[in-house]
Parts: structure tokens; C-alpha cells; sequence
């Protein structure tokens, strides 16, 4: 085995180790951001051209303060969490909104004869910040691609892309 695939197999395996920690801990961002950049370098080393997305910050409209927040109902809350990622190795960020919700605020917001896409909701059953921010930075190790828009479009599934649904028209005469 060459220098290089040895180098490229410890990043890998270090890049999976850190990744399961990140999981594991209650506050272990710095972890995940690690093992994004170990994912960063390993595909650097392999000559990799994608965009990985990496989450930039998180907001809501309707919390001043996320880590701090307490609901009035544990078991009953819902509110629009506003995601911003960028690529991991450039500047920028777009934002991503996410719907936070429980099932019994679901239940009384809608009818039990509706029929609900969960297309941009994460349903959970307490509020846990750390926990909402990890399942995020776990999803977005998973979004990449060749351009930043390939990217975005992955990334989308999670949350409402700011520019979803645009389309760019030539301009007129």
C-alpha cells in the first residue's frame, strides 16, 4: 500500500470516528465541524471536485434565544427554524427553513381527515437544540456536489431553500 492510500484510509477512518462521536455527545459541534474538514481533506488528497454543504447557523423568527429556549408545552410547539449553509471550503451561506414540530401540535393544527407531506418538517417529540442541531450537520454530511446549486438541491429536501422554485429567464427584447 502506498504513502497516499494510507493517508487516505487513517483521514477516512478518523473522518467515520469523529463523525460517531459528534452523534454521541450532547454538544459536540466542534466535532462534527472536525469531521467535516477530515471529509474535506480526504477528498483533497483524492482528488475530489465536489461541494460539501456545512451549516453556518441557526435562527428562528419566533426564538430569541435557541439553546435557551424552554416551550410552553414540552410535548406541544411548533416554530419555522431558519438553517444557513454554505459550501464547507467557501464563503457564503443560504438560508433553509425548517418547520420544528411535535405530533400533538400537528394534531392541533390539522384535521385527522388531512393528509400532510413532511417535506421540510422535522417532527420531534421534545425540544432538544443540541439534538435538532446534530440531526442537521449529520444530514448535511450527506449533500454534496458537483456545483453549489446540485448542492443546494439536496440540502433542500431538509429545509425551504430561499431560491427554490427560481428559474433565471433570458432577458427580453
Amino acid at each position: 500500500m502506498t504513502q497516499k492510500k494510507r493517508i487516505v484510509v487513517i483521514l477516512g477512518v478518523g473522518a467515520l470516528l469523529i463523525g460517531a462521536l459528534a452523534l454521541s455527545l450532547p454538544e459536540a459541534s466542534s466535532c462534527a465541524e472536525l469531521s467535516l474538514w477530515l471529509i474535506l481533506l480526504y477528498r483533497e488528497i483524492v482528488g475530489a471536485t465536489t461541494m460539501q454543504a456545512v451549516l453556518k447557523g441557526l435562527f428562528s423568527d419566533d426564538i430569541a434565544d435557541l439553546e435557551k429556549y424552554v416551550p410552553p408545552e414540552d410535548d406541544k410547539f411548533g416554530f419555522i427554524l431558519r438553517a444557513m449553509v454554505g459550501p464547507m471550503n467557501g464563503e457564503g451561506e443560504e438560508s433553509f427553513d425548517i418547520g420544528i414540530c411535535t405530533p400533538k401540535w400537528l394534531t392541533e393544527k390539522h384535521r385527522t381527515s388531512e393528509i400532510l407531506l413532511g417535506l421540510h418538517k422535522l417532527i420531534v417529540f421534545e425540544y432538544d437544540y443540541f439534538r435538532i442541531r446534530r440531526f442537521i450537520e449529520k444530514y448535511l454530511m450527506r449533500c454534496s456536489g458537483e456545483t453549489w446549486a446540485e448542492t443546494a438541491q439536496k440540502v433542500s429536501l431538509l429545509g425551504q431553500w430561499e431560491f427554490e422554485g427560481y428559474q433565471s429567464r433570458p432577458p427580453q427584447n
